[in-house]
């Protein structure tokens, strides 16, 4: 029997995209798994429930690679071989890792956001950090083609395997959702996301300037100082009885902005991948992006994209999208271009590379999906 465990410590923050990843991979992964296989799932403490069907472990100190980095090439001499059969590293931020040196690692890159984000000096460093993660892994992952091309550009792969498996979406169905206490009174435009300077969301307020039949919803943590300023633009613009910040959703009203939204608006600058846009489009929804990092890799033809901000080019467009939507069949291409992303194919995907990695040729028999 193969023992592969798989690192779910960032199931502590669900309310996050890598917390996402983790409760959705650990459940499509428990519902393929061959028989043959021990999944062992890395979960934080109270957490070990949020994905039945696998044994889990949890998580401690030794585990962390700055402690076994040192202790586990002086104790690999004298045991006689790994625990385990792979170790999945399922995001490059993760702290987490086998002690023993000997135990093949897949690893999983999300993005190098870094490398826009912080300076020069911190850029440095935190490339050094990632190369020794690079070093320590035997084969390696991205969510998007973009990001496996800055791995390619900026670290040493050493002729190590990457293979790009893009992440699944929640997929917006026929449920209308919960309205919110305080929706929108007529047609309105919707966003989501933490409220940080890379979202770009300031960019938004002006062009609902230009746009009065629509408000704007833009949903998301918003107790930050962009938070603040996104809210006090909206203000000096004119338009803050337009613009809503309604901070963190339930996944009811979720559903029910993306069911109800006119279009989904996501200028961001700096994406590993970009979920909330699929999301928009398993609802049917036109999706307007900008065209920087992986954003047009996961729009693809059926987007809209703005190579530039300014008020007047964003708003010409939306009203250009809208209008290409409005035609017969735009709905039906923008949900299959969703239906690519799904978490039954990524873990698929996974799972093929771990038998790969363990040089175990199992014949995958989807099993029956366990209760959460």
């Amino acid at each position: 029997m193969a023992r592969i465990v798989v690192d779910l410590e960032k199931l502590r923050i669900l309310e996050c995209g890598l917390g996402q990843f983790c409760l959705e991979l650990g459940r499509e992964l428990v519902a393929q798994r061959a028989d043959q296989d021990e999944l062992i799932f890395l979960t934080p403490p109270g957490c070990e429930g949020l994905v039945a069907g696998a044994s889990t472990m949890p998580v401690r100190r030794w585990q962390k690679s700055d402690y076994h980095q040192h202790v586990g090439p002086w104790l690999a001499p004298i045991v006689p071989g790994p625990r385990y059969d792979l170790w999945h590293v399922t995001n490059q931020c993760s702290r987490y890792g086998p002690w023993n040196p000997r135990t093949p690692v897949l690893l999983t890159i999300h993005d190098l956001n870094f490398l826009r984000e912080k300076s020069k000096h911190s850029t440095g460093r935190r490339l050094r950090a990632m190369q020794r993660r690079v070093d320590r892994a035997t084969r390696l992952t991205t969510i998007s083609r973009f990001v496996a091309d800055e791995v390619r550009q900026h670290l040493d792969l050493g002729g190590k395997p990457i293979e790009v498996v893009y992440n699944g979406a929640a997929t917006i169905g026929a449920d209308p959702g919960d309205q919110p206490a305080m929706p929108p009174a007529g047609p309105f435009l919707f966003s989501i996301g933490n409220f940080s300077d890379k979202k770009n969301f300031h960019t938004l307020v002006p062009l609902i300037r230009r746009l009065p039949e629509f408000s704007l919803v833009l949903a998301g943590i918003n107790d930050t100082e962009y938070g603040g300023y996104v809210r006090r633009l909206a203000d000096r613009l004119g338009v803050g009885d337009r613009v809503q910040t309604p901070g963190a959703i339930s996944e009811g009203e979720r559903q029910w902005y993306y069911r109800n939204c006119t279009g989904f608006v996501f200028p961001s600058l700096t994406e590993g991948f970009g979920l909330p846009p699929i999301e928009a489009m398993s609802a049917g929804k036109p999706v307007f992006l900008s065209t920087r990092t992986s954003l047009p890799e996961v729009g693809g033809e059926v987007a809209f994209y703005w190579d530039q901000f300014s008020p007047r080019a964003m708003a010409q467009v939306v009203r250009d999208g809208l209008a290409a939507a409005s035609k017969p069949g735009f709905e039906a291409r923008v949900r299959a271009r969703a239906d690519r992303f799904c978490w039954k194919r990524a873990a698929g995907d996974y799972l093929r590379i771990y038998r790969e990695m363990i040089g175990v040729k199992h014949n995958l028999r989807p099993r029956q999906r366990a209760a959460a």
